[in-house]
């Protein structure tokens, strides 16, 4: 679970946008009790305009473009997560 996580964990979702407690991981991201996101898939996609994950500076979001191809497409998100954290 999200607060598992050391404070130092960038969390990654580029599976399935139902596995994730956008909740709990918005509150994990504003309370700076995980170092960052990187969001390719979401509960509701597209994801909505009033989402507070828009609104996080340590979160980087994708319009779910990791799946194909993967290896490339998943190369590419880690090479831009990495260095905005």
């Amino acid at each position: 679970a999200i607060r598992a996580m050391k404070p130092s964990a960038v969390f990654v979702n580029i599976g399935r946008g139902e596995t994730v407690d956008e909740a709990a991981l918005a509150e994990a991201l504003e309370q700076q009790k995980i170092r960052g996101a990187g969001l390719d898939v979401f509960q509701v996609e597209p994801l909505p305009a009033e989402s507070v994950l828009w609104k996080l500076p340590n979160v980087i979001i994708s319009p779910h473009i990791a799946g194909a191809p993967i290896r490339r497409s998943v190369e590419q998100f880690v090479q831009t997560l990495v260095p905005a954290f």
